[in-house]
């Protein structure tokens, strides 16, 4: 019997392991796509370092470069570089800061023995609510961001693809193959460019 649970507890530490190289391949063949999709279209829209595509926190900047060459009819375009980049430095720095009280509040609980009075309870779960509640409207929020984001440059680069790229990007959240897939088109009805798209 001994045996063979040392058997099943491998076969399933190699399972584990094998789901985890499948996520990490997955994620990493997605930033390619992604990084590579993006520096395309950057150039396509003569934007400046369209290397910006592979660096984190940059490439949202660029993706809102990619929106804002797409704006309304007659209006000039929202600042969308600065809205993505703002919304994803603060949603970030809010999981960070919440990640760093639960890993406090661990070494604390073991510090002092390892258990948790009820007001110790209370507590904690009256100061994970204070960080995870704005962080979760404020991670609704910048997702609906970011929907208008990505359907602006859809529009710009597939108009007649834009809505079904749109709904494949709310509920299977593929945007990066998208991104790759439109990544050899020519935007249309794009205007000349203004001082502040080349920055």
């Amino acid at each position: 019997m001994a045996g063979a649970s040392v058997v099943a507890m491998g076969v399933v530490s190699v399972l584990i392991i094998i789901f985890y190289l499948l996520v990490l391949a997955f994620s990493v063949a997605m930033y390619v796509l992604n990084g590579l999709g993006l520096m395309k279209m950057a150039k396509t829209c003569g934007l400046r370092h369209p290397w910006m595509g592979f660096v984190p926190f940059a490439s949202t900047y660029l993706i809102g470069q990619l929106a804002e060459q797409n704006p309304t009819q007659g209006k000039k375009s929202w600042p969308w570089r600065h809205i993505a980049l703002i919304g994803e430095i603060v949603i970030t720095a809010l999981a960070v800061a919440l990640c760093i009280f639960m890993i406090g509040d661990m070494f604390n609980v073991m510090a002092a023995g390892g258990e948790y009075s009820e007001y110790d309870m209370l507590s904690l779960y009256g100061s994970m609510f204070g960080l995870m509640a704005p962080l979760s409207l404020l991670s609704t929020v910048y997702s609906i961001v970011l929907y208008i984001i990505y359907w602006k440059i859809y529009s710009l680069f597939a108009p007649n693809l834009a809505v079904v790229f749109l709904v494949l990007t709310i509920l299977f959240n593929i945007t990066p193959i998208l991104i790759f897939i439109l990544r050899n088109r020519q935007p249309v009805n794009r205007p000349g460019p203004t001082n502040d798209q080349w920055v």
